[in-house]
């Protein structure tokens, strides 16, 4: 019985996190690579590159930029996607990166390493935590950002990052510690693995590598924020029954507490993953981040004019 427990708590993480308006596929990991650049909508370029290799496994991002010269300097979003460290993928951003183009902002979307529950679960011990892994991809990602700027425009200079859910966590922890990371934001994310609250999600993660308290301040946000804090965004569901709503209540404060320009968004009686539960919820919420992106990048360019 333990373990069909187990089997069905998975089962439902992974499809709260797959976007309801698609085809749910649960084994939606490592999509391959289209090769050249796509156009589309007369007005974003859509191109797929390998940033990393580890042995034959090769990770992929999704780089898409508006049409036109690339020696313009754009500023760039890096994009970390959910899946309950098990799943996911970095091709279901389109949406968001069209509208952030017409903005001129480009958006780098990609695939990091996810947990092997079939493998990695029955190892005595996992030598190297998913989170450390998963860590360890974003920083290359970053690092192939900024060695490629001058071929695909982006201004390292206005570099920003973002997740939703497991991708938040990730991408939040990395942003707290890298001073690259201007402008952040999450949506729905797990910010403190010390103290999940009510929500499910996170309270399994020794399962994952990270046994310790050490372990789980060093994964959590929350524990990371710098003397200098990057512009930060949070976007979550009072509903939200996978990831307790008060994460991100408890990271803005502690943000604020720090200094940083932070802005918090609820959203009332919607739950886990709302960013994707419906062209609607998407297009209510995407103008909040798009405003916040764009004065935020406006104000660190004027600062560096100054």
């Amino acid at each position: 019985m333990g373990i069909i427990n187990k089997t069905l708590i998975l089962i439902t993480i992974l499809f709260l996190m797959t976007p309801v308006y698609s085809k749910p596929d649960r084994k939606l990991k490592y999509q391959p690579v289209i090769e050249g650049v796509q156009v589309l909508n007369d007005n974003v370029c859509l191109e797929t590159v390998i940033y990393k290799k580890i042995g034959s496994l090769e990770l992929a991002a999704d780089i898409y930029w508006p049409k036109g010269k690339r020696q313009i300097k754009r500023p760039v979003i890096i994009w970390v996607h959910g899946g309950g460290w098990v799943a996911g993928s970095r091709t279901g951003e389109k949406q968001k990166a069209l509208e952030l183009a017409k903005k001129g902002i480009s958006l780098v979307s990609i695939d990091y390493r996810l947990y092997d529950w079939k493998n990695d679960r029955h190892a005595k011990k996992i030598e190297t935590g998913q989170f450390d892994r998963a860590a360890s991809d974003i920083a290359d990602a970053l690092r192939w950002v900024k060695h490629n700027a001058q071929t695909y425009g982006f201004d390292k200079n206005r570099i920003a990052m973002a997740g939703a859910s497991a991708g938040a966590q990730l991408s939040s922890t990395f942003a707290q510690k890298n001073p690259d990371i201007k402008v952040y934001v999450g949506l729905c994310g797990l910010y403190d693995l010390v103290d999940v609250g009510q929500g499910r999600f996170g309270k399994t993660c020794e399962n994952y590598g990270i046994e310790t308290l050490e372990d789980k301040k060093n994964a959590s946000a929350i524990y990371n924020i710098p003397q200098k804090p990057p512009r930060v965004l949070l976007m979550h569901g009072t509903a939200d029954t996978t990831i307790d709503y008060l994460q991100a209540v408890r990271f803005a404060k502690a943000l604020k507490q720090k200094g940083s320009h932070v802005q918090i968004e609820l959203f009332e009686g919607l739950g886990h993953g709302f960013f994707y539960q419906s062209r609607k919820t998407e297009k209510n919420a995407m103008p909040i981040m798009l405003d916040f992106i764009t004065k935020a990048f406006d104000q660190i360019k004027r600062d560096k004019n100054e």
